[in-house]
């Protein structure tokens, strides 16, 4: 138990400035001394069990005794800035970490997202180290291992807490929008990202720029012939095959997607601003130049 002497510590704060630990010792003006807790040292030497604050403590969260005594309980215990080096008397169970929070919401719809999935991965910690990352698909960034995964709730929000210091990115993810990512972020204190637009992912998007395409007039004006195709035995729109092609990987030939109740039927081509494309899709490019959009029969009649 670290005790003030009040004759050696009147009339100065030193003591106060001196202390690794900011309120733990207070200067009583009155006195003119630098005082801090006893921990009912007087009490303790009359024989009493526990200190005034452990006994008064209606849900036990204070526990003092000797060392052997609490071994089990310091084993699981921690202390606060454990980088001073001071070795405190003092331990604790459950003590508060970082949070990182937000909302999500689309933009688009005007309302929250619900059932987002937020992954919060480490770049690197206090100390200089970090997770180990894995090489990312061609032309994306490494993915940092998850250090903790929650859903948004029905107001949109997420929490996740008992983070370290460190630097961060969350990834966020929902069925029919683009995944998003934030960051690296460096998280020193808590965090409010605050509100996180999210997307139509492509699927989406394409879905609603060819609403008002019509295959049939697009094929006459390009002189070739259009009819319904079949997609897994069922009758299919334009925009049923255009949300195949991204749900398989966005980047396959469209001659792979076209099952009938025969099985594949490899007739079908994209007429793009003019070009034909027969090999693999840009998505991209479907989705901004979806006004020239034309779907239709291959194979081409003779110009």
């Amino acid at each position: 138990i670290v005790i003030i002497d009040p004759n050696l510590c009147k009339g100065s704060r030193n003591c106060v400035e001196a202390c690794p630990y900011p309120g733990v010792i207070f200067f009583n003006e009155d006195l003119c001394i630098s005082q801090k807790c006893t921990l009912c040292a007087h009490l303790l030497d009359q024989g009493w069990k526990e200190t005034r604050c452990s006994e008064a403590c209606p849900t036990g969260a204070i526990t003092v005794g000797e060392e052997e005594e609490l071994a089990e309980l310091i084993a699981r215990a921690e202390v606060l800035n454990p980088e001073l080096g001071v070795k405190p008397r003092v331990h604790y169970i459950g003590l508060p970490r970082l949070f990182v929070a937000g909302t999500v919401y689309d933009p688009e719809a005007d309302e929250v997202i619900e059932g987002a999935k937020v992954t919060v991965s480490l770049v690197a910690s206090e100390g200089g180290g970090g997770g180990a990352a894995r090489a990312g698909a061609r032309g994306t960034a490494p993915e940092w291992p998850p250090v903790a995964t929650t859903l948004t709730d029905e107001f949109g929000d997420f929490w996740i807490d008992g983070l370290d210091s460190g630097t961060y990115v969350a990834r966020i993810e929902k069925e029919g929008l683009r995944p998003l990512e934030i960051g690296p972020f460096r998280l020193e204190k808590d965090l409010n990202l605050g509100d996180i637009a999210m997307h139509a992912g492509w699927e989406k998007g394409a879905m609603r720029a060819i609403v008002n395409i019509m295959p049939g007039n697009a094929a006459t004006a390009a002189g070739w012939r259009a009819r319904e195709v079949k997609v897994q035995g069922d009758k299919a729109t334009v925009g049923d095959i255009l949300k195949a092609v991204y749900l398989k990987d966005g980047k396959t030939t469209l001659f792979d997607l076209i099952a009938t109740e025969e099985g594949l039927k490899p007739d079908f081509a994209v007429f793009i601003s003019g070009e034909l494309v027969r090999g693999r899709v840009d998505w991209k490019r479907l989705v901004q130049d979806s006004e020239q959009i034309h779907v239709c029969d291959w194979p081409m009649r003779d110009a």
